[in-house]
C-alpha cells in the first residue's frame, strides 16, 4: 500500500530545497477525491545543517504478491504450481471446499502512481541552484507540487503581505517576487501547483516565528475576514489580472504567451487552494480557538467561491489538512472535546452548506494498515454526515461524495 521517494538539495549549512513523492491511495466510495502523500514540513531556519546523506536520491518501490493466497488462519500458501492455482480458482472460488481460505477481499482499497511531492524543483537558497535539483525532481515524475512550505518567511503570507493594515486590493501592497520564483518552477516542470494559503498575514517590522523543527509558527487569525480578502486576491491575481495583463494589456503582454512555449504567467497557476496546514500545531489554534478556526473556514470558502464560482471555475478548494496522529486519534466521532476536530470540521461544512472540493488531512501512522484504516474512518465518517462534492466542479452533480486528499503518510 505504501510507497515512498525522497529527494533532497545540496548538504548546506542554510536552507535547502526539499522534495518528497509518496504513495497516493484511493478509496472506490471516494472516486471523486484526490489523494496525494508527502513528508513533513521542511527545515527554514538558517542555522541548520543537514547531514551528509541530504544530497541523495532515494526510492522505493511497491511489490504486490500475488502467488500466494490466504488462510483464514493468517497463514499464506503457495499458488505457485498448476495445481494449487486450478484447486483454488475452480474449487475455493466457487464456494466449494473454501474453509481454509479467507475469501476474497473487495475493500475498495487502490495504490495510485507516486505523483506528490512537498516543494519545487527551486532550492530554498539560491546559491544552492544547480541541475541536479531538477534532475531530481524529473525522476521523481512529480505532477503535483505543494508549496510554499520550506522556502522560509518570504513565500507565506506574512511575508507575501507584511502590512496585513493595508490596502488588500491594491496589488502592490504584496510582495510577490519569492512566490513568482517558486510558481514558475513548478509550472516550467509540467507540474501542478498546490498552493498552501498559511498562516497570519504580516505586521510591520515583524517577521516570521519559527518552531523547535523550523517551520514557520502560525497564531490565530486576529481578522479571519481580511485574511480571507488577502488569499482570494493573491488567487485572482495568478489566475485572472496577471494571465490577463501578460497576453492582453497592450503594453505589458508578452508576446511569447502566444507561443507554445509560453511563459508560467501567461494562464492561470494556483487553481488547487489549501486552507493552511496543520492549523492545531504550526498553526497555533487550540480547542480553545476551534470555533474561530471554523469561521475562518467559512470566509475563506465564500470569498474563494465569490471570485471563482462554479461551474465554470475549476478551482479546488482543499481543506483543513490538520494532522491525524494514526488511527486510534480519529476513532471516536462522538461530540465532544476528546474527538478529532476533523469530525468538527465535517459538521460544520456540512451544517453551513459550505463549498469544499477535496477533504485533507496530514496523517501520521505507524503503519500502512493503520494509515488505512485512520482514512476509512474519516471517509465513512464524511459519507454518513453527506459531505459532497462541489457542485458544478469539474462537472460535478453535488452528489458525488468528498474526495479524500491525504498527505505526509
Amino acid at each position: 500500500m505504501l510507497g515512498f521517494a525522497r529527494f533532497f538539495g545540496n548538504n548546506t549549512s542554510v536552507p535547502v530545497a526539499r522534495l518528497a513523492a509518496p504513495a497516493s491511495t484511493w478509496l472506490t466510495p471516494l472516486l471523486a477525491g484526490l489523494v496525494s502523500l508527502g513528508t513533513v514540513g521542511c527545515i527554514d531556519e538558517p542555522q541548520v545543517t543537514m547531514p551528509a546523506k541530504s544530497n541523495e536520491l532515494r526510492l522505493r518501490s511497491v511489490k504486490v504478491d500475488l502467488g500466494k493466497a490466504v488462510t483464514t488462519a493468517g497463514g499464506q500458501v503457495e499458488l505457485s504450481d498448476a495445481e494449487k492455482i486450478a484447486a483454488y480458482t475452480a474449487v475455493c472460488i466457487s464456494g466449494a471446499n473454501c474453509s481454509a481460505f479467507a475469501r476474497p477481499q473487495t475493500d475498495g482499497v487502490k495504490v495510485s502512481s507516486l505523483r506528490g511531492v512537498n516543494g519545487a524543483p527551486l532550492a530554498a537558497v539560491p546559491a544552492d541552484q544547480n541541475g541536479s535539483l531538477k534532475d531530481g525532481w524529473g525522476a521523481l515524475n512529480t505532477y503535483w507540487a505543494r508549496i510554499p512550505m520550506g522556502y522560509g518567511c518570504d513565500a507565506m503570507l506574512q511575508g507575501i503581505v507584511p502590512d496585513g493594515s493595508a490596502d488588500l486590493q491594491n496589488i502592490s501592497n504584496y510582495k510577490l517576487t519569492r512566490l513568482d520564483a517558486i510558481l514558475g518552477s513548478v509550472v516550467g516542470a509540467i507540474a501542478a501547483p498546490v498552493w498552501t494559503a498559511g498562516y497570519e498575514l504580516g505586521t510591520p517590522g515583524q517577521t516570521c516565528t519559527y518552531n523547535s523543527v523550523g517551520q514557520v509558527q502560525g497564531k490565530p487569525i486576529a481578522d479571519p475576514v481580511r485574511w480571507a480578502k488577502a488569499v482570494r486576491r493573491i488567487a485572482n491575481w495568478y489566475d485572472r489580472e496577471l494571465p490577463n495583463l501578460k497576453t492582453n494589456d497592450p503594453k505589458l503582454a508578452d508576446p511569447e504567451c502566444k507561443t507554445a512555449k509560453a511563459p508560467w504567467y501567461c494562464n492561470p497557476t494556483i487553481t488547487n487552494v489549501e486552507f493552511g496546514r496543520d492549523w492545531f500545531g504550526a498553526g497555533g489554534y487550540t480547542q480553545a480557538t476551534k470555533t474561530q478556526w471554523l469561521e475562518l473556514y467559512k470566509q475563506f470558502a465564500l470569498e474563494m467561491r465569490q471570485e471563482f464560482p462554479v461551474p465554470g471555475n475549476d478551482v479546488n478548494l482543499i481543506g483543513p489538512s490538520v494532522v491525524i496522529e494514526g488511527a486510534a486519534s480519529v476513532a471516536q466521532t462522538t461530540p465532544g472535546q476528546t474527538r478529532h476536530v476533523i469530525y468538527d470540521f465535517i459538521d460544520y461544512v456540512v451544517d453551513n452548506k459550505l463549498p469544499l472540493s477535496l477533504l485533507s488531512f496530514e496523517l501520521e501512522s505507524p503503519t500502512p494498515s493503520d494509515a488505512r484504516l485512520a482514512v476509512q474512518r474519516i471517509s465513512e465518517y464524511a459519507q454518513q454526515k453527506g459531505l459532497k462534492r462541489d457542485k458544478g466542479l469539474f462537472g460535478a452533480t453535488g452528489t458525488e461524495p468528498i474526495g479524500v486528499w491525504v498527505m505526509d503518510l
